[in-house]
């Protein structure tokens, strides 16, 4: 995927922020599954499982979106026709609620072979992200 088509899925709203110019979409089985339980023994293993003041939301979506791409581009094939040059996971801070402005939240949204989806760095499940908290984003980078 390009920056281009990227921006096209957030229309509204603060656009993306980008540290690559071409992404791969990995699998949803795959970040669901292989990848899931690398991050999570990762992470667990040293006690930040938890949600603790030194260690948030934001921080989840950003050690995922990270470790996401450490593992896209320890496999990467050297030489295949794939220019691309960062995995497409992202990081999304929002207000989940928009009766209260001043608590946000982190997820990383992430283009997978079903598309846009959003996955909860904190427990591995699918965000049910609504159009309002999409509009409501006030960081958004991949």
């Amino acid at each position: 995927m390009t920056r281009h088509e990227i921006a096209e899925w957030f229309p509204k709203g603060r656009k993306p922020d980008f540290g690559a110019s071409a992404f791969a979409c990995p699998t949803l089985g795959w970040l669901r599954g292989p990848f899931w339980a690398f991050f999570r023994s990762r992470y667990w293993a040293i006690d930040l499982d938890k949600w603790k003041f030194r260690w948030e939301c934001r921080d989840f979506a950003r050690a995922y979106a990270c470790a996401a791409q450490e593992c896209w581009a320890s496999t990467k094939a050297s030489g295949t026709a794939d220019e691309s040059d960062a995995c497409a996971v992202g990081e999304i801070w929002f207000l989940p609620d928009s009766a209260n402005p001043l608590l946000g939240h982190a997820i990383c949204p992430v283009f997978t072979d079903h598309g846009l989806q959003f996955i909860e760095p904190q427990t591995g499940q699918l965000y049910p992200m609504s159009a309002a908290q999409i509009q409501s984003r006030y960081f958004l980078r991949f």
